[in-house]
Formats: C-alpha cells, structure tokens, sequence
C-alpha cells in the first residue's frame, strides 16, 4: 500500500489492514489518497496506520503545488486518508489516520477539499472510531479536516481522539452534513 502512484482501491466484500499495517504515502488524482472503498466493510485495526496520503493531487503533487491549468482536467479530491461510499462498517480500532490532505481545486469546476481524514459517503455505512484510535493531524482545504460526514450517516466516537485538524472553511476536526455524531 506504499507505491506512491494511487490509493488502494476496495471492491470486494470485506478489507483489514490489521497489525501495524501501513497505507502511507498515497495520492489520488480524485478520491481516497489512501483507501477508496466503494463496496465492503473496512476495519482499520491494532496499531495500523492511514498518513501521509493525498486526494486531489495533479501528478503527485498537491494542487497548492501544482495548480490544475484553465481547460484541464485536474480535479480536487475527497478523503485524503479515507474515501468511503460502501455501504459497509467502517471500523477505526487502536489505529490513527493522521497527516492527510484533500485539497479542493476550482478549475474546471469546483470539486473536491471534503474530508481530510475520513469522507464518509452519501452511500456509506457507520463510521465507529474507537479503542484509543487517532484521527488527527489531517488537513481539507474546504470542510472537515478529520472527518467529513454526507448525509445521514451515524459516526460513533468512543475512547479516542479526534484532535489537531484543520479545515479551510468549516469544521476542522468534524463536518457533520445531516449525519449523527455520537
């Protein structure tokens, strides 16, 4: 999971990265620097880790460093650690998420800087983070720097740390779109 060219994309039934596991390093052009998960229930488990990915990169690079040119392509990027739209669990347990960037690009439309961290999908599943997990150290140049949450979806934080995320417009640690943080 550590190629530098891509997120890791999951279209099967069910995915761990489990004991110290590492999704690091990442970029997507579009969503999920890291994980892109259409499609199964994802478990994040015992010391793993999901950092220092990108969504919304222009050739590797972030678009605050290599801005999209006027008639290209480039667009901006969701879920810089995490994009989830399964309709599965999403589990965080003893793990951290930290050090992520979606970076929202305006050429040629307006897309993308939702959810440093996690994006949780209009399609997706519960999110639970728990058991001394870490979401933190992320950055969305729009909305939710830890966790962006999209309509309707029930987020449940226990015994761990949402802390240190920053967002360009709103919730820095938690943008919560209709959803139920609890």
């Amino acid at each position: 999971f550590n190629d530098g060219t891509g997120s890791s994309t999951n279209t099967d039934t069910s995915v761990d990265i489990i004991n110290g596991a590492a999704v690091n390093g990442n970029f997507a052009d579009r969503d999920g620097g890291g994980v892109f998960n259409t499609n199964a229930t994802l478990d994040v488990l015992s010391g793993s880790t999901v950092n220092d990915n990108v969504a919304g990169a222009r050739d590797g690079l972030p678009a605050f460093v290599a801005p999209a040119l006027p008639g290209s392509d480039d667009e901006g990027g969701n879920g810089g650690g995490i994009f989830n739209m399964a309709a599965g669990i999403v589990t965080i347990n003893a793990a951290n998420v930290s050090d992520n960037f979606a970076i929202y690009n305006n050429v040629p439309t307006p897309r993308g800087g939702d959810g440093g961290g996690i994006f949780q999908d209009r399609y997706a599943g519960a999110l639970l983070i728990t058991n001394g997990s870490f979401v933190h150290d992320n950055y969305a140049s729009k909305r939710g720097g830890g966790i962006f949450v999209n309509n309707n979806h029930d987020v449940y934080i226990f015994g761990s740390f949402v802390t240190e995320n920053d967002a360009g417009t709103n919730g820095g640690g938690i943008y919560n779109l209709g959803g139920t943080v609890t």
